[in-house]
This record gives structure tokens, sequence and C-alpha cells, in this order.
């Protein structure tokens, strides 16, 4: 059984079937009440967007065996609003997920080029270029983070704590050097 739709307005719509999805678990009757709120909107309307990535996420839920299904489901809602980040960082995240590394990279990378303000995307690209044991990559990413940020935002603390692990990773690095880094983040979260 769908959801009854024709009572609601289009947003209403999309909150009831995210509430079946989140809530509920509801993954049949939400995808069909999705299904059902893509006919009923234009083809240019930016908020079938944030249907397709409901989708996606829906799709993430079936399991590796739908991984077809969900990329095609967040390309999609990139398709429907590229300048909206979130199903572009939601798709990075799910190659990582899959073990897809270089893919996330990749999507990352795209969503740099058109949001360089988004530290935390650079953050993620840092991980991931840890994780690669790709030190000097991994260190301008996070540098920048450091430059970016003002004061000290959970961004900003993360990435501090990426240095000094890439200072402890990195062979015939100055194991002091991360216990540097370790002691300003020790000093600054001691005042608050």
């Amino acid at each position: 059984e769908a959801l009854a739709i024709d009572h609601y307005s289009v947003p209403m719509n999309i909150a009831m079937v995210q509430i079946y999805t989140s809530y509920l678990q509801d993954n049949k009757r939400a995808e069909t009440g999705l299904v059902q709120l893509l006919d009923e909107l234009p083809a240019d309307n930016k908020q079938r967007s944030q249907v397709y990535l409901t989708l996606a996420i829906i799709q993430t839920r079936k399991g590796s065996s739908f991984a077809k299904e969900t990329i095609k489901y967040f390309t999609k809602s990139i398709e429907a609003d590229p300048s909206d980040p979130k199903p572009q960082i939601a798709l990075a995240n799910y190659y990582r997920i899959q073990d897809q590394l270089d893919q996330a990279v990749k999507q990352l990378k795209k969503v740099l080029e058109a949001h360089p303000e988004k530290d935390s995307t650079r953050l993620s690209l840092a991980e991931i270029y840890i994780g690669q044991k790709k030190w000097k990559e991994a260190m301008t990413k996070v540098d920048r983070i450091i430059k970016n940020n003002r004061g000290m935002s959970f961004t900003k603390f993360r990435a501090k704590l990426l240095k000094a692990e890439i200072f402890l990773s990195r062979p015939n690095d100055d194991p002091y050097a991360a216990l540097k880094e370790m002691n300003v983040l020790v000093q600054i979260t001691s005042r608050d």
C-alpha cells in the first residue's frame, strides 16, 4: 500500500516519506510513495533531488547487492540539483563504505571544486588519504583546514588530530611532532 499523497503538498509528502523511512523503517511503503511523488513533480523541480536522495538511502539499507540501484539514485539526485552538495557527499560516503576509495576521492574532489569552503569534505578526503598512506596529500588537506578555521571548530580539532596521526604514522617522522600537536589540543580543551 502506498502513502496517501493527494491530500498534501509535495514538501509535506517528502516529509511523510522521510518519516516512514527514518523512524518506521517501512522502506517498501516509503519507496512506493517516493516513486509516486516523482510522477507528480515537474521534471525541473529541485525537490526531485531530495526524493532521489531518499530513494538512494533506502537502497543502501537493502545491502551491497543493490549497489547499482543505489548509485543510480544518488546520480539522479545530483543531476536534479547539481548545486546541492548533500547528495554528492552522500555518494562519496557510500563509495567509501563500499571500499571504492578511488571513486570516493573523485566524488569528494568534485564537491570541493564546486564548494571550496566545505572543510568537512576536505577532512573526509584527508582521512581517505591517511588510510591510503598518501601522507603529503593528507597533510596538505589538514593544513588547509587548520589555516581556514579561526578558533577551535570541531573540524579544526579533527584536523589537528589527523595531523598528529600523520606524524605518528609516517615513516621516519619525528614522534615529538605528534606530541606537540597533541599538547596543543590538550591545552585548548583544558581551557574550556
